[in-house]
């Protein structure tokens, strides 16, 4: 009676092995790893704003990446990066992924930073509920292996620019933003980051300008600072200025009806 019970035991476990040897196969089968590459495009690759090989030492890209649902729980990678010639990332198959960057071409000259432009603040500043830290250089993706995770870190692309002392009250940044979503990876799979320029221009000319000098000071609505401070004596053309939109975010998703106000201060002194 004892031997029957052990080969119907045996029996089983084997059966138990082989239906868990199934159940492997097919979940290996529904989640495999893809290489995916990250096409860098859009507005940034036009003749009115080309990337200069200049633009190439300082240039920060920024992109978080997020799977299956909302992005503070399900921030799937993120990374910083100041080389955009070739990046990839392994995404899981059977999952849907939402990709926000943000690319600023003088970045490194703008952007506040520490320990030797290594660490950056906004926009690359690392945020989660209730907490933030500075985004690292490292020209590599950070991933989360959890399935799911109360609060993860994600780079927080669409805030604005926190300047370094040396540009505070410029607001230069001559910045890109992007999203993309619903990717659902494939072998030899690629993504295309069709980058919108997100920026306003500004310019002025002064003409009939007989006698004296005139203060032109230029404000826009949402800062304290003047983004123009200057006097002249003549007629003149400034060069064109590129700020960085008050609002990133806006400025992509309602690029043709976008609109932002400015205060002009004209004081004519006179013998």
């Amino acid at each position: 009676m004892k031997k029957v019970i052990y080969t119907l035991a045996l029996i089983s476990m084997i059966c138990f092995a082989i239906s868990c040897n199934k159940e492997d196969k097919k979940a290996a089968e529904e989640e495999s790893l893809y290489k995916v590459s990250l096409k860098i495009g859009g507005e940034i690759t036009t003749a009115d704003s080309p990337l200069t090989k200049a633009d190439g030492n300082n240039i920060l890209f920024g992109i978080s990446v997020y799977r299956d649902g909302s992005e503070d729980n399900n921030s799937f990678a993120y990374g910083l990066f100041d080389n955009i010639n070739d990046i990839s990332i392994f995404l899981l198959s059977g999952h849907s992924y939402t990709f926000k960057c943000t690319l600023i071409k003088n970045g490194k000259l703008c952007v506040s930073s520490n320990y030797n432009n290594t660490l950056y603040y906004s926009p690359f500043k690392l945020v989660k509920s209730g907490s933030s830290t500075t985004g690292k250089l490292t020209n590599t993706f950070t991933y989360y292996e959890e399935e799911y995770t109360y609060s993860r870190y994600h780079l927080n692309v669409t805030d604005a620019v926190e300047y370094s002392n040396d540009h505070n009250g410029k607001y230069d940044a001559d910045r890109y933003y992007c999203e993309v979503y619903n990717y659902t990876p494939s072998v030899n799979g690629s993504v295309d980051l069709n980058l919108k320029h997100s920026v306003v221009g500004l310019k002025y000319s002064l003409s009939g300008l007989t006698d004296g000098s005139l203060a032109i000071k230029i404000k826009r609505s949402n800062n304290s600072n003047y983004i123009v401070d200057t006097s002249v004596n003549s007629d003149t053309e400034s060069e064109g200025l590129i700020l960085e939109c008050n609002n990133v975010l806006s400025s992509y998703n309602y690029q043709d009806t976008y609109t932002e106000t400015a205060t002009v201060s004209l004081v004519w002194t006179r013998g």
